[in-house]
């Protein structure tokens, strides 16, 4: 208990003024309304610095952006984990459906992947199923996550998205879980094509899911590679010619360029002929020939929708923010397409040019915006051209530069060419309408364009509302899959790679993990590990052979650890260092050279289903949404990064291989001055039972 004993109200040691005053925290606060517009325009991804101007200038108030974050923190829940399982059930509730699948590990209690596909996605890939394209991009989460996107071309020439997901790792076992999930949702044999870029190097994973499907790369990506890769910069020019040919003479003599280049100049002839040469059809144009593919030789498609996604998504977000972002972005794209509906079923484009053709008026009216600008391109290109034709018996030919054959279908009443533009929009071509205008036919007519590129396909495409009784079915049977962990290394080889391949990529794995622990070591250790395994290498590199053991003594400084061959099998389990029982040596077996660790999942675990997340039965019979309850998940550490390096990465890369050179070569110098001492040298911690370990094909490691 206090007493008051005096009071003084003169402020004598301390400045008096109302700046002073306004900062005070008490006459800084916003009301629980201003609170609320503040984070409106935080979740409309408005700056915080313009937030806090903003609210400073209409409260009046001195607002800093400290301010406008601590009203984030207080209005969100407590845990990313949580967060996300609000921001699931919304959408579940919104669709009425869950949509969603859950890949995760039940051991680790851990989500590997979220994969999403609604019943308008479902149908949106019905409608258009001719090409798929298929990206990944980074950057749009604080956890590195890659969202990989399944993008289809509608009628009008726009990128949809027909589904989505986010995965922990851009690894093969991830890779073909998501491809699998979206083969599982609907019958994927309508999809003649694929188009990727060439980062995606498990392409083969996509020839197994999408067995009708031929797999093309990106001209955009193709190019970009052939910059950053070629020696040779004079083979650019032929290479992009090969690249965008459109008939097998021109691919031909740009081939026969680059072989003669080649000839004199050998430096890019062994990885053109492995990376390019052996897989043209996936990347020459001509040799699409005969494939619908909507024209399309890139994937600006989606690069055009990931540009969006990271206006609907901040920097470093968490990954609920990540995904309440890409909702957002669906239901703009939403909105924007049934507007586009709503302005072409209300208004059609009437063109009357030369004369008053009317034939400007038939191709608006029965073709979508986008189509027609094609055929319009084909009927003037008719118009100006001259052909010679000769007719046989169930084939017209059409001779100019090139010479072209058109054949009849009883059946349907209409023209077939086997010209490129013909084949790959499946819309009239120049010389279909000249054959017609020839025969004195209609030169167009509603039957002979297809129901994809026809103005009335768009009137199924506005948004309808979901039957009410269809709640919470799971839409593809399944909520969760089981899937290994990932932290360590799958014993069973992958059947999509080579097995070189297969065994770089394990390799690389655990050397990523091993230069993480080495270099957050102490410099002296640091120099004394890095010297360990540059004597690993000199063996290896001798095709020598050592052991190594684990020699338990009460001295700490001649501690020994060896390990045999039959243990570096093994040694994926240290990938994850917190598998490892710090007690394994206590409790060993001294007459063993094994160590004790923890096995991952089992190929059939990853492939089993499971409904591991809790759901309530008796909400359904109610008629309520079932909740998904993340309660005890956690997600994984943050994924590293794919993909071509940057400039910068390049230099700093460098960088650090000729520090690590030097660094070598003082290890080197203090093992020669060193040779000769019986004890144990403190700087390098090398002793002279090492070296003749060594010389013996044993390699000991003191620790």
């Amino acid at each position: 208990m206090y007493v008051l004993t005096k009071c003084n109200l003169v402020h004598e040691n301390h400045p008096i003024s109302k700046e002073i005053f306004m900062h005070h925290p008490t006459q800084r606060k916003l009301t629980a309304q201003e609170q609320k517009e503040a984070l409106e325009m935080y979740k409309a991804n408005g700056d915080v610095k313009l937030i806090a101007q903003t609210m400073s200038q209409k409260t009046g108030k001195v607002v800093l952006t400290k301010d406008i974050h601590n009203v984030k923190t207080k209005f969100s829940e407590n845990g990313e984990i949580n967060r996300l399982q609000t921001i699931i059930n919304q959408r579940i509730e919104f669709d009425k459906q869950d949509n969603f699948v859950f890949g995760e590990n039940e051991e680790e209690s851990k989500i590997y992947m979220i994969f999403y596909q609604n019943k308008q996605m479902k149908d949106m890939y019905i409608k258009y199923p001719e090409i798929l394209f298929i990206d990944g991009t980074y950057s749009l989460n604080r956890n590195n996550y890659p969202l990989y996107l399944f993008v289809v071309r509608d009628s009008n020439g726009n990128g949809q998205i027909v589904g989505f997901a986010i995965i922990a790792y851009e690894r093969i076992h991830f890779l073909n879980t998501i491809f699998q999930c979206f083969a599982d949702n609907q019958d994927v044999s309508a999809t003649k094509a694929v188009m990727i870029d060439k980062d995606l190097t498990e392409w083969m994973l996509l020839k197994h899911h999408f067995i009708s499907a031929d797999i093309y790369l990106c001209k955009f990506h193709c190019i970009k590679i052939f910059e950053r890769v070629l020696k040779n910069k004079s083979l650019l020019e032929h290479l992009t010619v090969m690249l965008e040919s459109k008939t097998e003479h021109a691919s031909s003599e740009a081939y026969k360029t680059i072989q003669s280049i080649l000839e004199t100049d050998s430096r890019d002839k062994e990885y053109l002929q492995k990376n390019w040469f052996d897989c043209q059809e996936m990347w020459v144009k001509h040799l699409r020939s005969g494939k619908f593919t909507c024209d399309s030789d890139t994937n600006n498609y989606v690069e055009t929708l990931n540009k969006s996604l990271k206006t609907f998504i901040k920097k470093n977000t968490t990954l609920d923010q990540c995904l309440d972002g890409v909702f957002n972005l669906l239901n703009f794209m939403e909105k924007q397409m049934n507007y586009k509906t709503y302005k072409q079923m209300t208004s059609i484009t009437i063109n009357h040019k030369k004369n008053q053709d009317e034939i400007y008026s038939i191709i608006n009216r029965v073709c979508t915006p986008f189509a027609s600008k094609i055929v319009t391109e084909q009927y003037e290109l008719s118009i100006n051209n001259q052909y010679k034709i000769e007719e046989f018996d169930d084939l017209i030919k059409l001779i100019s530069k090139f010479s072209y054959n058109l054949k009849f279908d009883k059946v349907s009443g209409q023209f077939s060419c086997d010209c490129f533009d013909f084949s790959t929009n499946n819309l009239p071509c120049r010389h279909v309408l000249y054959v017609r205008k020839y025969k004195n036919l209609p030169i167009v007519e509603p039957n002979m364009i297809c129901e994809r590129w026809k103005h009335v396909v768009f009137r199924s495409t506005i948004t309808s509302e979901t039957d009410s009784s269809n709640l919470i079915v799971n839409s593809n049977g399944r909520r969760t899959i089981q899937m290994q962990n990932m932290n360590r290394i799958a014993s069973t080889r992958s059947d999509f790679l080579s097995p070189t391949k297969t065994r770089f990529i394990e390799c690389k794995r655990i050397l990523n993990r091993l230069g993480e622990i080495v270099s957050r070591d102490s410099e002296d250790t640091y120099n004394y590990r890095l010297q360990t395994l540059l004597q690993i290498t000199d063996l290896w590199e001798k095709n020598e052979t050592f052991t190594i053991k684990p020699i338990q003594e009460v001295n700490q400084l001649n501690q020994r650890v060896i390990v045999n061959n039959d243990d570096l099998s093994r040694y994926e389990s240290l990938i994850n260092a917190e598998d490892i029982d710090s007690n394994v040596s206590a409790n060993h077996d001294s007459n063993s050279n094994s160590f004790l660790c923890s096995t991952a999942t089992t190929s059939s675990q990853s492939s089993s289903t499971t409904n591991s997340l809790p759901t309530s039965s008796q909400d359904i019979q109610s008629g309520c949404f079932v909740k998904i309850n993340l309660n005890g998940r956690s997600l994984v550490k943050s994924a590293p990064k794919r993909g071509a390096p940057t400039k910068a990465q390049r230099k700093r890369k460098a960088k650090d291989s000729k520090s690590n050179q030097n660094k070598k070569s003082r290890c080197e110098m203090d093992k020669v001055v060193d040779q000769d001492d019986n004890s144990i040298d403190e700087s390098t911690s090398i002793c002279k039972i090492c070296d003749e370990n060594v010389s013996k094909n044993s390699l000991v490691c003191c620790v």
